[in-house]
């Protein structure tokens, strides 16, 4: 009997297959194009890094690709030393961008800043990648010469590359090594052709890459398509995370489409126009696939791919309308008229790409622009030198699909993707099978406006009435109060710009990069410095967050560049420099975690000048901050980690012999300013001595600088999001110390000892007090009085008319006392005037951590007794007790106060919607305190009665609000399910079994 071949058994003639295949590989483009997207990636990486991210950054990055594009177009050149030429400029890169740092920091911060650093970004991306980028497509004119084939294999190489630079190479080995494989593979293939000796190459010695012309319409055509790309582009950033891995991969799609559109008939131009309107007109079904990818994907590895798909798909029609508007059919006359080369096509999409981010989408909207562009390019499809050739029939069925596509592309709604999307809540009861119809309607956030700016889709929610929270394409970026008598202030936002303002002993200059949520603007404009230089780069964001009449200052300048573009300047001698909290995953919070940018950062400082970077890590984990903390540790001299919320820190950092240790800290802490910026998130100065700190990390993944070189931090982001924020965790290495209280790292003098104890002391008894609820209120008075009765404070001053010193009760013992008495004689007057009120109230300022919360319920209660009072005062006086209150409270006598006042007053027209979000947030608070609150605390379920009679009444009141503001009712009856499902029959179970427990229980006999 035979023996089988091993070739004919499967595995053996799969493995010859793949030998052919192997062996046709260097002539089939993809090792090249392969080799380019690495370089191209790597070298994009680093400048986009050194500039940083704003519309004139980014324009100047396209400029400096464009430019090169165009060039590549008519340039000669053999593709071995192409390959060669790539690998030498790697390697030269370094020091170019190096140099060019260099460069920068001679030139001064008002001269860079001009025309938002447009000039200086546009210089520095020529530099540094029109060489390349030119080298790059002559080597895929390389490929057309050789064959339709040749270039379609190139552009598949390209988008591998693309992909696995996005999903490998970059958080696996970082840049420098992937330039480093990239040059590798460059140089082991021009070995390879120069043994060839280019013979059998056609290619190697063809005239320019494209000799063909350019009329107007296949301008206009080319243009258009840099339209649609940017509003493509804002529809996506909205369903997947702007991060470094989703601009690689869309930049794979369009090397897939242009392989799919080369030498493709115009009418793919109408079939690819309608496919660009795919993801408005299907994007709630978009939404709730990625909803249901995250909830049953089991694995951060599924949803990854999901996205990638997404933008693979979306993003390739735009490969495809560009490579169509670009392939000759034929060789004839385009026609009469104006005409250019076809190497000006990357300037044509570029144009038009950024005139739709700067004009165009904030103006009109993403929707309308891709709708004009895609009929633009269904009408006039871009071409060069030939005819139009299309067939009636499949262009009815097309233009047909591009109709019915337009009536439904006003379903794109960025608010449904950043409720369901990027909120925990959503994810939680989806996984807990609450109906579809419920998830928009699970938290009490209303969004009040959205603004589409150059950078990104902006949305406003309102919470608590006074509270505004920003999402920044869909991710919740930051928080704001409009009125801190009501909700507190966001406590990092005031903290991040408070801190080191307090730990500098005179701060007259600051610089201040991002705005934020404003909070830590206001509150640096509350000391006396002499000038403050903001940069926000997204201007747009600027007027929606700082556009009241506090931010008038003339103290205050505003500056539109990136971030890591203003402090490469020449040093402008800050004495404070801080940079606000950004999207951790997003590819533009690179720049401003870099060792170059914290060298610049330095470079900005006076000689005893304070850093201050805020960090917002809570779904990426403890690592987001162990990096940046380990770069700045190997640029200033001194550096300390503070954290200053769940999720939130500061780095502060100083090239000075001592950063938080100088002199006169407690005494600045309890200045009037510092004082009052603390009262509006309801600390007092003694909180901040109990801040948790730390030094910086010393081993593990977590201890290496971040670089531009690096870039394993960008990509490893993401995927550690989707883990839940843990997965970098475990790398970290070991914790550098446990933690201190900020109190052991400052200078204390001996005169201040004993009153940072006491002080410390008073507020540990009123966070107790306060934690009580109403039994803390019930007991405040007592607590106060012992306290002063029983350890009581002087204070010793002279007396020049009897000649010596004179003991006098303490200034804080003091106005307490003064307090309780004005208190017992006003409080048992059935009707107390407006005047004795305010005497009252007066007590709330300065912070005092045993009376200022609780003098707001006093005055509430003295309100309560006035009828001629207007019940608006005594709701705020309600409200603030409630939103000020302790977090883990269980009480819930003091929110059925606040609905009680808030259901007594009569909402006119313009106050209905906030009234409607003050009902909405107190049945939040009423969910989470019930929540909390043990079973054993109502023995007969009268608290729980209570609660439902008053869910009832807010329904009713809820309803009346409606007919003054219709637009209120948007899912109002998913969201009475929704309290349903959450607070009332949860009461209700709770009621029935305290109620059956007692049913059950032994008869009394008499």
């Amino acid at each position: 009997m035979r023996p089988l071949s091993p070739v004919s058994r499967p595995v053996g003639r799969a493995w010859s297959a793949f030998l052919v295949g192997l062996s046709k590989l260097p002539g089939s483009g993809i090792p090249d194009g392969l080799v380019v997207a690495l370089f191209l990636a790597s070298m994009w990486h680093q400048v986009a890094a050194l500039l940083g991210g704003s519309l004139a950054t980014d324009f100047a990055v396209g400029w400096g690709l464009s430019i090169g594009a165009c060039l590549g177009l008519s340039w000669r050149g053999r593709r071995g030393w192409l390959l060669l030429g790539l690998a030498m400029w790697s390697a030269a890169l370094g020091g170019l961008l190096s140099g060019i740092a260099q460069g920068l920091s001679l030139v001064s911060f008002e001269q860079l800043v001009t025309v938002d650093g447009l000039p200086v970004s546009m210089l520095v991306a020529t530099l540094a990648l029109s060489l390349p980028m030119a080298l790059s497509v002559r080597l895929g004119c390389l490929a057309a010469n050789r064959g339709s084939g040749q270039l379609r294999g190139f552009l598949i190489g390209a988008a591998i590359g693309a992909v696995t630079v996005a999903h490998l190479l970059f958080g696996g080995i970082g840049v420098d090594a992937t330039v480093l494989v990239a040059a590798m593979l460059a140089g082991l293939m021009f070995l390879v052709e120069l043994a060839r000796g280019g013979q059998a190459d056609p290619g190697n010695v063809s005239p320019p890459a494209w000799t063909g012309r350019l009329d107007r319409s296949g301008l206009v055509g080319l243009a258009v398509i840099g339209v649609v790309m940017a509003s493509l582009d804002r529809m996506l950033v909205q369903l997947v995370p702007a991060s470094e891995w989703y601009l690689l991969v869309f930049a794979a799609a369009l090397c897939v489409g242009g392989a799919i559109g080369h030498r493709r008939r115009s009418n793919w131009s109408v079939g690819s126009a309608a496919g660009v309107l795919l993801v408005p007109a299907t994007f709630p079904i978009l939404v709730e696939w990625l909803l249901y990818l995250k909830v049953a994907g089991g694995s951060p590895l599924v949803l990854l791919a999901g996205w990638s798909v997404l933008v693979l798909v979306a993003a390739m029609p735009l490969g495809v309308l560009t490579a169509v508007s670009l392939s000759p059919h034929g060789r004839s006359p385009v026609g009469s008229g104006w005409t250019s080369s076809a190497g000006v096509a990357p300037l044509a999409i570029l144009v038009g790409l950024f005139l739709a981010r700067w004009l165009w989408i904030p103006d009109l909207g993403p929707v309308v622009v891709l709708v004009i562009g895609a009929w633009g390019l269904a009408i006039v499809p871009g071409r060069i030198s030939g005819p139009i050739v299309l067939s009636r029939r499949p262009l009815a069925w097309v233009l047909a699909g591009l109709v019915v596509l337009t009536t439904q592309v006003g379903r794109y709604d960025p608010g449904q993707s950043a409720r369901l999307l990027y909120s925990a809540r959503v994810v939680s009861a989806a996984e807990q099978k609450w109906p579809r119809r419920l998830h928009e309607s699970l938290d009490e956030a209303r969004m009040i406006a959205r603004r589409e700016t150059c950078d990104a889709t902006l949305t406003t929610w309102s919470q608590r009435g006074a509270l505004r929270l920003l999402r920044v394409d869909g991710i919740p970026a930051t928080a704001w109060s409009r009125d801190a008598m009501i909700s507190p202030r966001s406590a990092a936002g005031v903290l991040e710009s408070l801190i080191p303002l307090v730990v500098h002993e005179r701060p007259e200059r600051v610089l201040l990069l991002g705005i934020g949520g404003g909070d830590g603007l206001r509150a640096g404009l509350g000391f006396p410095v002499t000038r403050i230089d903001c940069v926000e780069p997204d201007e747009g964001r600027r007027k929606l967050v700082a556009d009241h009449i506090e931010f008038d200052d003339v103290r205050l300048s505003w500056r539109h560049v990136a971030p890591a573009l203003a402090v490469a300047a020449d040093s402008a001698q800050y004495d404070v420099v801080i940079a606000t909290a950004g999207r951790s995953v997003a590819w533009r919070a690179e720049s401003t975690r870099t060792l170059e940018f914290y060298r610049n950062a330095a470079r900005q400082l006076s000689g005893d000048g304070v850093f201050c970077q805020a960090f917002s890590v809570g779904d990426v984990g403890i690592v987001g901050v162990d990096v940046p903390h380990a770069s700045m540790r190997d640029v200033f001299r001194a550096t300390v980690r503070i954290q200053v919320g769940p999720g939130r820190f500061l780095v502060v950092a100083t090239n000075s012999p001592r950063l938080l240790n100088r002199p006169g800290v407690v005494a600045r802490l309890q200045g009037p300013h510092v004082r009052a910026a603390l009262a509006e998130i309801g600390w007092d100065w003694a909180n901040l001595l109990q801040l948790p700190t730390s030094g910086p990390p010393k081993s593990g993944e977590s201890g290496h600088s971040n670089h531009l070189g690096n870039g394993w931090l960008a990509a490893r982001l993401p995927w550690a999001a989707l883990a839940g924020g843990t997965h970098l965790d475990e790398t970290a290495g070991d914790h550098p110390e446990v933690p201190q209280p900020l109190l052991n790292r400052i200078e204390v003098e001996e005169e201040m000892v004993a009153e940072v104890r006491e002080r410390l002391a008073d507020v540990r008894r009123g966070q107790q007090l306060m934690g009580q609820g109403a039994e803390g209120f019930r007991t405040y008075r007592r607590a106060v009085d012992k306290q002063i009765t029983e350890r009581p404070r002087f204070v010793f001053e002279s007396d020049p008319s009897r000649g010596g010193i004179r003991r006098l009760r303490h200034p804080v013992d003091r106005r307490r006392l003064q307090f309780l008495k004005t208190l017992s004689s006003i409080e048992g007057l059935p009707e107390p005037s407006s005047q004795q009120i305010g005497s009252v109230v007066a007590f709330a300022v300065p912070f005092d951590p045993l009376l200022s919360e609780f003098v707001h319920r006093e005055v509430a209660v003295l309100l309560s007794k006035s009828p001629a009072m207007d019940r608006r005062e005594e709701l705020q006086h309600r409200l603030h007790a409630v939103y000020f209150g302790v977090i883990s409270n269980h009480r819930i006598d003091d929110v059925h106060e606040a609905i009680q006042s808030l259901l007594n007053v009569s909402p006119k027209g313009i106050e209905a919607a906030t009234h409607w979000d003050h009902l909405n947030s107190l049945l939040e608070v009423l969910r989470q305190r019930w929540s909390r609150r043990p079973i054993g605390m109502s023995r007969t379920g009268g608290h729980e009665s209570e609660t439902i009679e008053l869910v009832g009444e807010m329904f009713e009141r809820m309803e009346e609000l409606i007919t003054l503001d219709p637009t209120l009712g948007h899912r109002w009856s998913q969201r009475q399910e929704v309290i349903e499902r959450g607070l009332v029959k949860p009461l209700r179970d709770r009621r029935s079994r305290l109620l059956g427990t007692r049913r059950s229980g032994p008869v009394l006999a008499n």
